[in-house]
């Protein structure tokens, strides 16, 4: 039996991690760069945005694996 996979979600999925890793790695490091403060402010940014976009694809993971198990079964829950 072959499971349908969205790989595009996948990816997205991948990319937030990262840029949540990447934000709680300069959110612990040192100030004294300029450098390093410019990175931690637009990792920020992207960290947040990266949050949400995590939790509007799990909400869509939900969402479609209970229409596609509808479809099957033709009932949302199957005991």
């Amino acid at each position: 039996m072959q499971k349908d996979r969205l790989i595009w979600i996948d990816i997205t999925r991948g990319l937030c991690i990262l840029g949540i890793v990447f934000f709680h790695f300069f959110q612990n490091y040192h100030d004294n760069w300029k450098f390093s403060e410019y990175l931690g402010v637009q990792s920020a940014k992207i960290g947040f945005a990266a949050v949400d976009i995590f939790f509007v694809i799990a909400g869509f993971n939900i969402s479609y694996t209970l229409a596609a198990n509808k479809k099957k079964t033709n009932s949302i829950l199957r005991y």
